[in-house]
């Protein structure tokens, strides 16, 4: 099996702009072809969960944010 690392200071519910969604793409993009995918960015734990509710976006399908 297929294992990828994304290390990326920017990601959606995080920060507005095109890199992030540009990782959360490459991401899912990954994952939907069967590889494995963890994405390693800035905030994360309680602060991300809190953002993720107030912005009204679920947790990331598959992905290990």
């Amino acid at each position: 099996m297929t294992a990828v690392g994304i290390v990326t200071a920017d990601w959606p519910s995080i920060c507005d702009g095109g890199i992030g969604s540009l990782m959360a793409t490459l991401a899912l993009g990954l994952q939907r072809r069967g590889v494995t995918v963890r994405v390693i960015t800035r905030g994360g734990g309680r602060r991300s969960r809190r953002v993720r509710a107030r912005a009204g976006l679920g947790p990331w399908p598959g992905l290990d944010v």
